[in-house]
C-alpha cells in the first residue's frame, strides 16, 4: 500500500489512486483538531492531504460537537426509515399476495357461476320432463308450460 501526501485542495472530483472520490474528514488527533484533510474513501491507497493549507484554519470543537450530533441524528433518521421501509415492503409483498389469492377465488366463483346458470337454465327441461312423465297418459292439460 502506497501512503501519498499532498498539501493541496481538493474538489469534489478528485480521484484517488484506487478510482474512488476522495472523501473530506475532519481529524480528532491531539495535533490536529478539527482540521479537514481528504482521503482514499476506501482506506486502501493511502492517498493523503490537507484541504485546508494553513494549520491554524480548522473546525471549532463546538461545530465538530454540532456536526457529530447532526450525524448521529441523521443516522438515527436513517435507521427508522430503513425500518419503515422494510415494514412497508413486507406489507406491499403481503398485499401483492392477498390479490393474487383473490383473485383466484375470483375465478372460482366465476366457474361456479357458469355451472349455476347452466343448472338453472336445464330446470324448466327438467320440469317439463317429470311432467311428460308424470302426466304422460293420465291428463291432457299437464302438458302446458306455466
Amino acid at each position: 500500500m502506497s501512503s501519498s501526501s499532498v498539501n493541496t485542495s481538493v474538489n469534489s472530483r478528485t480521484i484517488c489512486e484506487c478510482g474512488y472520490q476522495v472523501i473530506v474528514k475532519v481529524s480528532n488527533t491531539q495535533q490536529n483538531p478539527g482540521r479537514r484533510f481528504y482521503g482514499c474513501a476506501i482506506r486502501v491507497c493511502g492517498i493523503f492531504g490537507w484541504v485546508d493549507l494553513d494549520p491554524n484554519r480548522t473546525v471549532q470543537p463546538n461545530q465538530l460537537a454540532d456536526l457529530h450530533n447532526r450525524i448521529r441524528t441523521l443516522q438515527t433518521s436513517n435507521e427508522q426509515y430503513r425500518l419503515e421501509f422494510g415494514r412497508l415492503h413486507r406489507m406491499e409483498f403481503e398485499l401483492l399476495r392477498r390479490i393474487e389469492e383473490q383473485k383466484m377465488l375470483n375465478n372460482e366463483l366465476k366457474k361456479e357461476n357458469v355451472l349455476l346458470v347452466k343448472k338453472c337454465a336445464m330446470v324448466p327441461k327438467i320440469v317439463f320432463f317429470f311432467k311428460v312423465v308424470v302426466c304422460f297418459g293420465y291428463c291432457s292439460g299437464c302438458l302446458e308450460i306455466s
